[in-house]
C-alpha cells in the first residue's frame, strides 16, 4: 500500500506512506544454502578419506559479494576457513547488507560392511578423542553412545535413525575423523551434507568434513563468489554468478521433523523481524504526522491573530478621532449661525 498525503499549502509538500503486505504468503525469510555439490570442494563436503588427516578443508580463498536490501558488502574467505569462521564474517556485515549466516556441520555414518570393533579419533576445532565400540552391521547404537559420552571434549554429538548415525557439530566447525580401524577390516560409509559418499577403511582412515553455511534475511538478496565451484567456491556456479535467495513463507512451515522445526523458528524470526521493522516505520510516520499537525495548528493560530489585528479597530484612537470630528462639526455650525444673523443686525440698525 502506497499513498501520498498533502501536508502543506504549496505543491509537492507531501508525506509518503508505504506499508508492505503482512499476509502470511508474504511473510517469511530468504535463504541460500551454501553447499557445493559439484566438485566436493565447498562447504558441506568431506576431504576424500586418505592415509593422513588433511590439515584444512578444501575451501579455497575467495571473495564473496553480498547484495542485500540495505546495501552491498564483500567478505574475504581464507583458504581452508571453517564454515563457523565464514558465517561469523558474513554476519559481521549485517549492518551493511541485512544478511546473516549460520553454520552447522553434519555427516552420516552407515553401511558397515562387517561386524567387529570400530575405533576412530573424532573431534572438532582441534579437540579430539578416541572412540571405540563393538558394533554389528545391523546395530550401530554402541558407537553412538560412546560418541555422545565424549561430546563434551569433541564438540560432536550423534543421533541414530534406521541404523544411520548422524554426526553433528552445532557451530559449523570442521568434523575431524582420523585413525579409523575395524577389527575385521570392514568399511564404513561416510556421507557429508553435499551427498557425496566416501568409505572409511583401515588404509584410508582419515577425513575432514566442512559444514553447511546458510545465508538468511527477511529481504531478498544475492551472493556471488569470485571463483567457480570447481575451484573451491562455497557457491555453486561460475565465478561472479549471483546466487539468488529463495523465499520460505510462513504458510510453508512444517514442524513434523526436527529440521522442519528448526526452519520454522528461522522463518518466524524473519517474519517477526519484518513486522517489527514495519512497526518502527509506522511509529516514525506517526511522529512526522504529529509534528506536521502541530506545525499546521501553529500556522493557523498565527494567521488568525494576524487577521484579527488587521480587522479589529483601535477603540481609543477611533474615539479620539470621532470626538475631534464632532467638535469641528459643532464649531462649523456655530460659525454658520453667526454668519446668518450678522446681515439681519445691520438691517435693523439702518431701519432704526
Amino acid at each position: 500500500i502506497s499513498q501520498q498525503f498533502q501536508v502543506g499549502a504549496n505543491a509537492n509538500e507531501t508525506i509518503g506512506v508505504s506499508i508492505a503486505s503482512t499476509l502470511t504468503d508474504d511473510l517469511g525469510r530468504y535463504f541460500i544454502d551454501a553447499v557445493n555439490d559439484v566438485a566436493r570442494r565447498g562447504t558441506g563436503s568431506a576431504v576424500q578419506p586418505q592415509a593422513a588427516l588433511a590439515s584444512v578443508n578444501t575451501i579455497a580463498a575467495q571473495t564473496l559479494t553480498i547484495n542485500g536490501a540495505q546495501g552491498a558488502a564483500t567478505v574475504s574467505v581464507a583458504a581452508g576457513a571453517t564454515s563457523f569462521e565464514i558465517a561469523a564474517a558474513i554476519t559481521a556485515t549485517e549492518a551493511d547488507t541485512g544478511v546473516t549466516a549460520t553454520a552447522r556441520t553434519e555427516a552420516t555414518l552407515d553401511t558397515l560392511s562387517a561386524d567387529g570393533r570400530v575405533s576412530l579419533t573424532l573431534g572438532s576445532g582441534g579437540n579430539t578423542q578416541t572412540i571405540s565400540a563393538d558394533v554389528t552391521q545391523s546395530d550401530l547404537r554402541n558407537l553412538v553412545s560412546v560418541i555422545n559420552d565424549q561430546s563434551g571434549v569433541t564438540g560432536v554429538t550423534a543421533t541414530i535413525s534406521n541404523n544411520t548415525i548422524t554426526l553433528i557439530q552445532q557451530e559449523g566447525r570442521d568434523i575431524e575423523i582420523s585413525s579409523y580401524n575395524h577389527s575385521a577390516g570392514g568399511t564404513l560409509a561416510l556421507t557429508p551434507q553435499d551427498g557425496n559418499a566416501e568409505s572409511l577403511t583401515n588404509t584410508n582412515a582419515n577425513s575432514r568434513i566442512s559444514g553447511l553455511i546458510e545465508f538468511s534475511s527477511q529481504d531478498s538478496y544475492t551472493v556471488a563468489s569470485d571463483i567457480a565451484d570447481s575451484a573451491g567456491s562455497i557457491i555453486d556456479g561460475t565465478a561472479g554468478t549471483n546466487e539468488i535467495a529463495q523465499f520460505e513463507e510462513v504458510t510453508l512451515i512444517d514442524i513434523s521433523s526436527v529440521a522442519g522445526a528448526n526452519d520454522a523458528i528461522k522463518i518466524v524470526d524473519a517474519a517477526l523481524g519484518k513486522i517489527d521493522a514495519q512497526r518502527g516505520d509506522l511509529g516514525a510516520l506517526q511522529n512526522r504526522f504529529e509534528s506536521t499537525i502541530s506545525n499546521l495548528m501553529n500556522v493557523a493560530e498565527n494567521l488568525t491573530a494576524a487577521r484579527s489585528r488587521i480587522r479589529d479597530a483601535d477603540i481609543a484612537q477611533e474615539t479620539s478621532i470621532m470626538t475631534q470630528k464632532s467638535i469641528l462639526q459643532q464649531a462649523g455650525v456655530s460659525i454658520l449661525a453667526q454668519a446668518n444673523t450678522t446681515p439681519q443686525l445691520a438691517l435693523s440698525l439702518l431701519q432704526g
